[in-house]
């Protein structure tokens, strides 16, 4: 359901006569059923909206004083409820269904409501609660939210109910799918306006509809819903964030409850990287469930929560707060996979995390450390080598698989795209900052193991910097310092080829340093004394990065008197390399 600020925009715009009242489309997916019976059909997208609008139209019929009109329009607008929002199954029958049959928890409510047999004096807002009290559904408060707007503003109530039904006003488009068309692909195909639509309410839907239809015993499905998905996913505000927040699977951003059901249909040997894509989970789902009884099906849901926990325990917990070190080598996997924007073997992770019973990060088993020690040098190792990523969700299943090792996965490749070699060529060409940042904060911390100068902890919030700037033809002139062939040592007189090398040496690991805080932009491309020391009035890289051991070294060579040139960019680099082939 929308909250209050989702229902206050509606009125808004609803009660606007120079808005366009346009609310989008709805997908519905046709339901087969017997000869005879009322056509059934799956609300795939459009279920908040239409939910909205009903309870909307709801209100605005308990709010209309009818009594001022007459009874015969009293009843004539009874009469139009009563064809928008309910059915009969038969012609002659006196008993009318509501159209809209919610397949999960809000089923009653939702009725009470529609019937218009909701106690409203029993209704607590959200924001009349205190902490530890319990508001209402949202699905009474929307009801009750509507109902105070139109107590305060009679006139609201009329107009809208002319609008909704109003056949000239085409607030929603209807987009009908076949019962053997795939609903998710349709998602991906009508997203023209740029808003991310989910496949995990289908997947959710399907999976407690198939439990409903698998027993009489439509409460003992609520009862388990709300003890299992609802307490997993839906608990609280910050629970609800947490999963629906946004991540990057392959080139298209899906949400945290996407990839969970993601890991856990490629855990359960569902779905094939090679021949499946994400648009297909929840066919995927639908076709694993088909056969399965509650028992079955329950253990399944109940799995699926139990990856939940480890899922939302151990990724995602983003926190510029938090502190790092070295050691702590799950967190740093953990991290890196994340800065590398890189949840592929997230999946195989939450597989060996369950296999080997981690309950948190203060006992791991040193074989689960070194399958997350190899994925994270196999990850980090292709980011750096510009190598491609689109093979890392076969990876991920032939890991599942049992096809090979994490270890075997890693030396295959050693030998080709991610060689030493190419590493070391690669750190001569960072082009990518948050890249370079990562790799030196990390740096920093493995020197810091065993230095008793400094913590050992440190927050990943610095910003990088490059010694010798991007832009340094100002006040880094060609003679000064002058440009020098790091391979021969010997001067290079000629200015394009100098210019060509200078430009290089810009972009080597060894030019980079980590800085408490973003050097002063006019202090950014002046020369080397000007950059350490600052002007006078803004302060320089002595003052921003004199406490991280990898910035200090290049202190102190300025104040041993030493110029910062093309060979003390490759010196520090290939000690930079050694560092980075000795850690990953």
């Amino acid at each position: 359901m929308w909250t209050n600020d989702n229902w206050e925009e509606l009125l808004d715009n609803l009660l606007d006569d120079k808005q366009n009242h346009f609310l989008g489309s709805i997908i519905l997916k046709h339901i087969e059923s017997i000869s005879g019976s009322p056509s059934r059909w799956s609300v795939v997208d459009g279920q908040q909206r239409l939910t909205t609008l009903s309870i909307l139209l709801r209100s605005c019929f308990d709010s209309i004083q009818f009594h001022e009109k007459g009874e015969e329009i009293h009843n004539e607008a009874r009469v139009k409820l009563r064809s928008v929002l309910f059915y009969k199954l038969k012609e002659l029958s006196n008993e009318y269904l509501i159209k809209i049959r919610h397949s999960q928890v809000d089923e009653n409510v939702y009725s009470s409501v529609i019937n218009g047999e909701v106690d409203r004096e029993k209704i607590r807002m959200s924001s009349e609660t205190k902490k530890h009290e319990s508001s209402s559904s949202n699905i009474e408060q929307c009801y009750e939210f509507f109902m105070r707007n139109f107590e305060r503003n009679p006139d609201h109530a009329e107009k809208i109910w002319n609008l909704l039904l109003n056949e000239n006003n085409k607030i929603l488009v209807k987009i009908d799918l076949g019962s053997d068309e795939n609903e998710q692909a349709i998602f991906d195909t009508v997203n023209t306006a740029g808003v991310r639509l989910t496949s995990a309410d289908t997947i959710k839907n399907a999976l407690f509809q198939k439990a409903i239809e698998n027993t009489e015993n439509r409460e003992n499905v609520i009862k388990f819903y709300k003890r299992t998905w609802e307490a997993t996913f839906a608990n609280d505000d910050e629970t609800i964030r947490y999963w629906a927040a946004q991540q990057s699977l392959g080139r298209l951003m899906r949400d945290r409850l996407e990839i969970l059901l993601h890991s856990v249909a490629l855990i359960e040997r569902f779905y094939d990287p090679t021949s499946h894509r994400i648009s297909d989970l929840p066919e995927l789902y639908k076709s694993f469930i088909e056969t399965m009884d509650n028992p079955t099906l329950y253990s399944f849901i109940h799995n699926v929560c139990r990856y939940a926990e480890l899922f939302k325990k151990f990724f995602g917990n983003d926190d510029s707060t938090a502190s790092y070190s070295f050691n702590q080598d799950f967190r740093r996997a953990l991290h890196i996979l994340d800065v590398c924007d890189v949840s592929t073997f997230h999946a195989y992770i939450l597989k060996i995390l369950n296999d080997y019973h981690v309950a948190d990060e203060t006992v791991l088993p040193v074989e689960f450390i070194n399958e997350v020690r190899n994925i994270e040098r196999y990850v980090l190792r292709h980011v750096v080598c510009g190598a491609s990523l689109k093979n890392f969700n076969k990876d991920c299943s032939d890991l599942i698989a049992g096809n090979f090792t994490t270890k075997e996965m890693l030396a295959n490749k050693l030998d080709e795209s991610i060689s030493d070699s190419i590493v070391q060529h690669s750190l001569k060409e960072m082009k990518t900052n948050r890249i370079t940042n990562l790799i030196l904060f990390w740096i920093e911390l493995k020197r810091r193991i065993k230095d008793s100068k400094h913590e050992h902890d440190l927050k990943f919030n610095f910003s990088l910097e490059h010694v010798m700037p991007k832009k340094w033809i100002e006040h880094w002139p060609l003679s000064s310092p002058v440009v020098t062939n790091v391979e021969t040592g010997e001067v290079i007189d000629n200015d394009i080829l100098g210019t060509e090398v200078r430009n290089a040496a810009v972009l080597e690991i060894g030019n980079a340093i980590l800085l408490k805080s973003t050097l002063n932009s006019s202090l950014r491309n002046f020369n080397f004394e000007t950059k350490i020391r600052g002007d006078g009035k803004k302060l320089g890289i002595k003052h921003y990065a004199s406490s991280l051991t990898l910035s200090s070294e290049i202190i102190d060579a300025f104040e041993e008197g030493k110029q910062w040139d093309e060979v003390s960019i490759r010196n520090r680099t290939i000690r930079l390399s050694n560092e980075f082939l000795n850690i990953w």
